[in-house]
């Protein structure tokens, strides 16, 4: 017999014990995300739990209620993140959580319940959104094998050209700030808000031995920098970005490079390069490191929406605000900003 109730503070060791040791846990799974989007965001959580015999944890299901840019409220697992979704023993347990959701859903009264799944669709969503897939890189032969076998040509002469220019590597998270800057800037760029800096702070402080900072440095200065988690035998960077004033010395190349050869040497066996739309650039420049695409299935069950909502979609009646946002002082979009990207939890 399970039953399934919202999980304590006092369930969190056990919780990342049952999420750490199950074959479908993942890093957003784990019970600080709790934390981090309270602190940050005063996110409203739901983390159901499943207890079997002896009250034995056999499924869980972390849930945050949000509202969007329309102030309709949701339910999602996880927000800010690719994937996360139920984390069972069975379909039958999975199933058993996402009918609590559900009802949790009807009593608050929200639009839909969202659930992000990496790997093969399962369960009985009303709709299903299929258009990401996650690139992943098999990193368990070492770099050699990457440089020489999979790393495309031109891959490999950017990144000669970057050790040309005498860019240079270094890790720590000491580095936030500098992560921050460069990262604010391009998201500025792309017309997007940002999050708060205090939100990778607050991820630092909370995983403090599964998360990691990289950058690349020209002439002392960082031009490129890589927020990391590993979790299990997986390295994944959900946050990167360089100085696009300093493109001409390829200084992207140059951070993956190192950065695969950094999780090579910590022994890690897999490279998560997050998601991507089929064909589009980002899928392009990820493809040619040899990393392979991983289907996603965004699970929607409707409540008081008849549709599913668009994801990442451009929406022209948008487009004026994106252009404004552009041209805004970065003063302004990084003050702004986290006040909007608790509405966007795409970002």
């Amino acid at each position: 017999m399970v039953s399934v109730r919202l999980a304590e503070e006092r369930d969190g060791e056990k919780w990342d014990a049952y999420v750490n040791r199950s074959t479908t846990g993942t890093f957003y799974h784990l019970f600080g995300w709790k934390q981090v989007l309270e602190k940050t965001y005063k996110l409203q959580p739901y983390y159901l739990v499943a207890l079997g015999q002896g009250d034995e944890i056999v499924g869980t299901l972390p849930l945050f209620l949000m509202r969007n840019i329309l102030f309709k409220k949701f339910l999602i697992s996880n927000p800010f993140s690719n994937y996360c979704g139920v984390c069972a023993d069975s379909e039958a347990i999975a199933d058993q959580l996402i009918e609590s959701a559900k009802s949790i859903g009807i009593e608050r009264n929200t639009q839909y319940l969202e659930l992000r799944c990496l790997g093969e669709s399962s369960g009985r969503p009303d709709q299903i959104r299929g258009e990401f897939v996650n690139m992943m890189l098999d990193l368990s032969q070492g770099a050699d094998n990457i440089w020489n076998n999979q790393a495309s040509g031109t891959v490999r002469n950017r990144v000669r050209k970057a050790m040309k220019n005498g860019l240079e590597f270094d890790a720590g998270k000491n580095y936030l700030n500098e992560f921050y800057n460069i990262f604010s800037q391009n998201m500025r760029d792309l017309g997007t808000p940002i999050h708060s800096n205090d939100f990778f702070r607050n991820i630092l402080e909370t995983f403090p031995d599964s998360t990691e900072i990289l950058v690349v440095k020209h002439e002392a200065q960082v031009i490129g920098s890589m927020f990391c988690f590993s979790f299990g035998s997986t390295i994944s960077e959900p946050w990167v970005s360089t100085l696009r004033s300093h493109s001409c010395y390829c200084p992207a190349d140059f951070l993956y490079w190192e950065a695969v050869k950094h999780a090579c040497e910590k022994g890690l066996q897999e490279f998560d390069f997050g998601r991507s739309t089929v064909n589009a650039g980002t899928f392009k420049f990820k493809k040619k490191w040899g990393a392979v695409p991983v289907p996603m299935h965004y699970h929607y069950y409707l409540n008081r929406a008849d549709h599913v909502p668009e994801v990442n979609a451009v929406d022209n009646k948008y487009q004026l605000a994106v252009d404004i946002w552009k041209k805004s002082p970065l003063v302004f979009t990084n003050a702004i900003g986290p006040a909007l990207v608790k509405y966007l939890p795409e970002l």
